[in-house]
């Protein structure tokens, strides 16, 4: 006999049966609906700062390009933020026994009130030079709440044994919003404070 029926029938299922698979396979991932919901997460840009130097009285920091530098006064250099809060300032050659005069010298055209905090000082080195920091809570004169720290270094006299009263102090004013402080610190201050140089 030339044709064979169980033979032929059987591949007749074996042929369909593989055809609805295929089929169900081609639906089921046609479908587009599901029970649970997909959360797409865009992938998080990693900011890059672009710094500049800038190089004058004795000292060296690196700072955005989107700061802005002044110096508002003899031997002070502000950089600022473009908010107009944020800013890093350092006054070489300085002496100050407080920091209420020290915040009116280096803050020019704005009145701060503040309130020191009661942590003790902290000793920051700073290209082999140890600064003093403390904080201070302030309002401006718009009412907004801003947070200052003070990085003050007092040389030693020719025997070590007193501060000189001479004015070389270099004085370095952190101050942004108190409640970007933290951030600002981050992005910012922290790597200025660890890209300056003195000569």
């Amino acid at each position: 006999m030339l044709f064979d029926r169980g033979v032929s029938m059987k591949k007749v299922s074996i042929l369909l049966a593989s055809f609805a698979l295929f089929a169900t396979l081609f639906v089921s991932a046609c479908d587009t609906s599901s029970d649970t919901d997909t959360v797409q997460t865009q992938p998080t840009a990693t900011p890059t700062a672009t710094t500049q130097t800038f190089q004058k009285d004795g000292f060296q920091v690196d700072y955005s390009q989107q700061w802005t530098e002044s110096a508002p006064a003899t031997d002070i250099y502000s950089f600022a933020g473009p908010n107009g809060i944020t800013q890093f300032t350092i006054h070489m050659k300085a002496l100050y026994f407080d920091v209420d005069s020290m915040l009116q010298d280096l803050t020019p055209g704005q009145k701060l009130t503040c309130t020191k905090d009661s942590q003790p000082e902290e000793s920051i080195v700073i290209d082999k030079k140890t600064f003093l920091s403390d904080t201070s809570d302030c309002t401006n004169d718009k009412k907004e709440k801003i947070k200052v720290a003070t990085l003050v270094y007092t040389p030693a006299s020719a025997d070590n044994s007193q501060p000189t009263t001479e004015k070389n102090q270099i004085v370095i004013l952190l101050e942004s919003s108190a409640s970007t402080y933290d951030q600002d610190h981050g992005t910012y201050f922290q790597p200025m404070i660890d890209s300056l140089t003195f000569s």
